[in-house]
């Protein structure tokens, strides 16, 4: 017998006229598309991502290196909806500068100019304009300590140390959802790095935790950004100078003294947005000191009413 080559249908015009040519006894509601996009992420669904610069916009899958059948960082695995992702690969160069420049392996600017589909839009051709949200970047040294984001997290390098700097060495997304509405709120935190060729190979992580915005830790990390979540913490932060005579800060609830009948600095109590509270403690001096270290007492008394440094933001 003969057989006609089948045709590929690829699109649902060409859909509805196969069935208009050679339907028979299918129905369905209006309402249905065979070849729609899903109208919610699902488990394992990829999760749909636009990549945006000053000349292009591109809608992809979020994808992350992984190695495969090696230790080499050689492929971009999707990440998966609801199905955490850890990855330990490691990046070889043979020249450093040429990487430093052009390899995006070492590139954090991917990430920080990404953004992600609240929900599976990234099918159509369309303005994605309310669909998409930024990606809140935060950034930690190679001793996991919190810094300012450099300006430029594009790599470049330095002739005069031989050097790459900022150079991606780990990645954490953590992605937050809220349902059939999607993906809510995602953070990521870019570890960087000062890279040399006796640094290499490069060992690179990446990791992607899910929560859903009824989780204790994911409210208690938002509170106050840009909107506190009542009960949960009021949060201070104190400046510091970085090697690089930049300011960071350090932030950390607001806490109070314990009423206690001695004060006591290890005995501190945080305070939640909205939550009226109210303290007393006895401190006692000698009177000798009263007179002779007054600048000193008052010092003592002021930590221990503010706690362990001084916060001079909130």
């Amino acid at each position: 017998p003969r057989y006609t080559q089948p045709r590929v249908i690829t699109d649902s015009v060409s859909f509805q006229n196969a069935i208009d040519s050679y339907g028979s006894g299918l129905t369905y509601p209006q309402s249905y598309s065979p070849l729609s996009q899903p109208v919610f992420y699902r488990l394992g669904d990829p999760i749909c991502s636009l990549y945006s610069d000053n000349t292009t916009s591109l809608p992809s899958f979020l994808s992350l290196p992984q190695g495969v059948n090696s230790n080499t960082c050689t492929a971009n695995t999707p990440v998966a909806f609801y199905t955490s992702f850890s990855s330990l690969c490691y990046q070889q160069f043979d020249s450093l500068q040429s990487a430093c420049v052009a390899d995006s392996a070492l590139d954090s600017t991917r990430y920080t100019n990404l953004q992600i589909f609240k929900l599976p839009n990234c099918y159509n051709d369309l303005d994605y304009t309310g669909l998409t949200i930024h990606v809140d970047t935060s950034c930690i040294d190679s001793n996991n300590n919190p810094i300012n984001c450099p300006l430029s997290l594009s790599p470049k390098y330095n002739q005069s140390d031989n050097s790459c700097y900022p150079a991606l060495s780990s990645l954490d997304l953590t992605i937050v959802t809220n349902g059939t509405d999607g993906i809510s709120f995602v953070a990521a935190t870019l570890q960087i790095t000062k890279l040399r060729m006796s640094n290499l190979p490069l060992k690179q992580s990446y990791n992607v935790v899910f929560s859903s915005v009824t989780d204790t830790m994911y409210q208690e990390t938002i509170s106050g950004n840009p909107g506190y979540i009542d009960t949960y913490p009021v949060i201070v932060a104190s400046a510091v100078s970085s090697s690089d005579n930049n300011m960071t800060l350090l932030p950390q609830p607001l806490t109070i003294l314990q009423s206690n009948p001695i004060c006591d600095s290890s005995q501190r109590t945080t305070v939640g947005f909205r939550d009226n509270l109210a303290s007393g403690c006895i401190y006692s001096v000698d009177i000798a000191d009263i007179n002779n270290n007054c600048n000193q007492l008052q010092a003592e008394a002021r930590s221990l009413m503010l706690g362990h440094g001084y916060h001079t933001h909130i």
